[in-house]
């Protein structure tokens, strides 16, 4: 019915399971897609607010949420996890506490991922959420889930439900 109006708007939400997942695969298409990128409170670099350490290039093991591990990359215990997790800066290996999040949090702004033509507006827009922009979830809640999920053997619903994310079993 949507068709027979000239401004109409679809909104589709929801949380990912398995790769492929359907409501990724809505964001994937987007014409425009968009994520949350603040800056660092020490050098001011602008990044992704993300949960893992980058996997490769020249940021390869910077960034995300640390403290939930031990030297030896072991999973820490959930309390000790709560207690010592931290956003890592990308750039600058920069310690946000806790105490800062809601101020890295609330100066980041939408940026678009996507390579394409502005010349004119975008059809479908798309955006990825996850449990770090809430703000009811500490660093180290969301670190402690993770050791939850790990050990339980729930990382499918914690990618989808904390990560906003499908799942993707490491093969």
């Amino acid at each position: 019915r949507t068709k027979a109006f000239w401004r109409f708007l679809h909104y589709h939400e929801s949380s990912p399971t398995e790769h492929p997942s359907p409501i990724a695969g809505l964001e994937q298409a987007a014409e425009a897609r968009y994520r949350w990128h603040c800056p660092c409170p020490y050098c001011g670099h602008k990044q992704e607010v993300r949960f893992f350490a980058h996997e490769h290039a020249e940021r390869k093991g910077r960034g995300g949420v640390r403290g939930y591990r031990d030297a030896s990359g072991e999973l820490l215990s959930t309390d000790v996890a709560r207690r010592e997790a931290y956003y890592c800066c990308e750039a600058c290996d920069g310690r946000i506490e806790q105490p800062a999040k809601h101020d890295f949090m609330t100066r980041g702004e939408w940026v678009e991922i996507t390579n394409r033509d502005t010349s004119e507006p975008p059809r479908s827009l798309g955006f990825h959420l996850w449990t770090a922009h809430s703000e009811t979830m500490s660093w180290g809640d969301i670190a402690a889930s993770y050791v939850e999920a790990s050990e339980d053997g729930k990382l499918r619903d914690w990618w989808g439900n904390t990560l906003g994310l499908p799942y993707r079993p490491k093969s």
